[in-house]
């Protein structure tokens, strides 16, 4: 029998379904599929099904041939976990009643409070037990694995995991950055990492809710500035994926839709200048219009507020009788705590072909209409990394953020501002 332990660090909270149990942390149960199935794919070069073939050609899978597994076992030790809510009282409000104030990127909280999942951190190190055990034949009682094929196995994971749990995350809301372990006394040699930024704890004590509020807060905002844009608090901001799409000689979706359902309102100043553009534009582009939005993750149903609660859906048509109902991000944020700071890695996994130069229709609930749009004919989202991280991209950035930053604003107006000024100025693209 061949035993490896493993000594994990938690960087960020885990959004835990079962955070009301003791121990509440990683589960085995969700970290040895995901596992056994990166070591897999390693092994066939990128190609998972050949990597099948090579480790059922070495005796080192059980299971059946669509639930392969790796022949070992997977313990992890239970945990005094600290749980916290993602909201917390923020003073008193001028009716009297307390302010919440919550941690953004995720939203499973809101209704009913017996179904409210809570957030598990624990600052002690997570051990993580591998063991090989011989299996014995029911025909003649010989073992099944012997001494040398149990080193390759632990082989295997001693070579891979540090790497593994650098590129994934755990529980709910993975991408954007809940969830974070490392994998303590391996070297970490950052594989895939096309950009980070650091942020700095700003005095706020490693694993407290203000210490992940301010972490949060700072990704949501970023995220925002690269995908929808930000008009909050007087900050307004158009998303970087809006002048990469006419970089790319397109355009966006996002006012082909405003337009398509009349979702302006009737002063141009209002709309930032949006119609007036549209009039420049002559034709107003929707011939070229692609959901690039979307490439950064697609959800089928989208509130917009501002525009009377309209409910925008996304449904794909004639893609060869494939169903497109959701895509998840292709980013993948990893904050690693270090040196009282966060470095938040920015990851990428490629966009399906399936999902490119697909028809979707747009429909209105509150117009009752509907329209078609494509999503573009390629998209690579490291050429997407490497634009917003342009350093004359990045210096345009911090310009139009300057003077949102002006100390005669309102303060959550220069914290925003400030934030992103921050994170543009030190945000590094690694070249491949």
């Amino acid at each position: 029998m061949k035993n490896l332990v493993i000594n994990l660090k938690q960087h960020t909270p885990l959004i835990h379904f079962q955070h009301d149990q003791e121990g509440a942390t990683l589960r085995a149960s969700e970290v040895k599929p995901k596992l056994d199935r990166f070591i897999l794919t390693e092994l066939g070069e990128g190609d998972y099904k050949r990597g099948c073939g090579y480790a059922k050609e070495k005796d080192w899978l059980i299971g059946q041939t669509d639930h392969y597994a790796l022949d070992y076992k997977m313990r992890i030790e239970p945990v005094d976990a600290q749980i916290m809510d993602f909201s917390k009282n923020d003073g008193i409000g001028r009716n009297g009643k307390p302010i919440r104030k919550n941690i953004p990127l995720y939203f499973g909280d809101i209704g009913n409070q017996d179904n409210k999942k809570k957030m598990a951190f624990t600052s002690q190190p997570i051990c993580l037990s591998i063991t090989c055990i011989k299996r014995k034949s029911l025909n003649n009682g010989t073992s099944q694995t012997d001494e040398e094929k149990e080193n390759e196995i632990i082989n295997l994971l001693n070579k891979y995991i540090s790497k593994f749990f650098f590129l994934h995350n755990f529980g709910t809301r993975q991408s954007k950055g809940f969830g974070s372990f490392s994998v303590t006394d391996y070297p970490i040699n950052y594989p895939n990492v096309y950009a980070y930024f650091s942020l700095n704890s700003n005095g706020k004590r490693f694993g407290t809710w203000d210490c992940y509020a301010e972490l949060f807060d700072s990704i949501d905002l970023f995220y925002k500035t690269i995908r929808s844009g930000i008009n909050q608090n007087d900050v307004y901001f158009k998303s970087l994926m809006y002048h990469y799409a006419i970089d790319q000689d397109s355009y966006w979706d996002k006012r082909t839709i405003r337009y398509k359902f009349n979702h302006f309102t009737p002063s141009t100043n209002d709309d930032k200048g949006e119609k007036n553009d549209r009039k420049n534009d002559g034709n107003n582009k929707e011939n070229v219009a692609r959901l690039y939005r979307d490439m950064l993750g697609l959800s089928s149903s989208q509130k917009w507020k501002s525009y009377n609660d309209d409910e925008i859906t996304k449904e794909s048509i004639d893609n060869n009788g494939k169903e497109i109902e959701r895509f998840k991000s292709p980013l993948l944020f990893k904050p690693i705590y270090k040196d009282n700071s966060f470095i938040v890695y920015i990851i990428p996994t490629n966009l399906p072909c399936d999902f490119l130069g697909k028809k979707f229709k747009i429909s209105s609930r509150n117009r009752n209409s509907s329209f078609e749009m494509e999503t573009p004919q390629q998209f690579d989202i490291c050429d997407f990394l490497s634009y917003i991280t342009d350093e004359n991209i990045t210096k345009w950035v911090v310009k139009q953020l300057i003077p949102f930053a002006d100390k005669g604003q309102k303060s959550k107006t220069i914290k925003i501002a400030e934030t992103l000024i921050s994170i543009y100025q030190n945000i590094k693209y690694v070249e491949k």
